[in-house]
């Protein structure tokens, strides 16, 4: 797991790591939940070495909204992911913004340093959690466009990289949709993605105030996807080792 020092009764730590770090900084975000994997109101800097499973995700919602339900969710999905036994890059999208894709601007130019900056961080981390809004019943543009960019790249940065969906909406349908689109150019692409999903319908009504879910079940079902994922990740370390250097 990757944990920090023991932690008092009742309580758990996880380190996960932050996007945007300076180059050899061990900068983490040590985050305290409470009960069945509810994250807790604490939250403090620190550093050190965390163990882990050999797993490490990149994780980011598809939204550049600062006050996104899928971010919010993306950050529950890291902490579960974390408890399950990876290391976790949190990301977010804006750190990766590209134009939209030109034929003409990539023979100009090559391909932007917004997805040359994705490409990096997926490839450090072997495996990725993508949560992604729904945008009139698919995937927003934003996402698409990012895809696409990745795909010009060689070697594919997305071949043979385990890769875990999620969605949150307002909506009844939790997203559902676009998870299962998104899917589709994921998997064209070479990417390993696992065959679950955690869709969060009626998102705007389901994080406490401490960002957590505020559902037990939900909170449960989400941590057992993130176990299922690390282990599927972990059985695939032969294949995503073959990848292209």
């Amino acid at each position: 797991m990757t944990h920090g020092p023991a932690a008092a009764a009742g309580r758990s730590r996880v380190m996960i790591t932050l996007g945007r770090e300076p180059p050899g900084s061990r900068a983490r975000f040590e985050l305290l939940w409470v009960g069945k994997g509810i994250p807790g109101k604490e939250f403090r800097r620190e550093s050190g070495r965390e163990r882990n499973s050999g797993v490490k995700v990149l994780v980011f919602a598809g939204s550049m909204r600062a006050a996104s339900l899928n971010k919010r969710l993306a950050k529950v999905a890291a902490g579960a992911l974390a408890r399950a036994g990876a290391e976790v890059d949190l990301a977010d999208f804006r750190e990766f913004e590209v134009p939209l894709y030109d034929g003409d601007l990539e023979t100009a130019s090559g391909v932007p340093a917004g997805a040359q900056a994705l490409a990096s961080r997926l490839q450090r981390a072997g495996s990725l959690c993508l949560v992604t809004p729904e945008y009139n019943h698919s995937i927003p543009g934003t996402v698409k466009n990012a895809i696409d960019w990745l795909s010009r790249i060689r070697p594919s940065p997305l071949a043979n990289v385990p890769a875990l969906v999620m969605s949150a909406s307002p909506g009844l349908a939790g997203g559902s949709r676009a998870a299962w689109a998104v899917k589709v150019p994921l998997e064209l692409l070479g990417m390993l993605v696992y065959p679950g999903i955690f869709t969060l319908a009626q998102a705007n009504q389901r994080f406490g105030p401490d960002g957590g879910l505020k559902d037990d079940d939900l909170a449960e079902r989400l941590e057992k996807l993130c176990e299922d994922f690390v282990r599927y990740a972990t059985a695939l370390d032969p294949i995503r080792a073959a990848r292209p250097a």
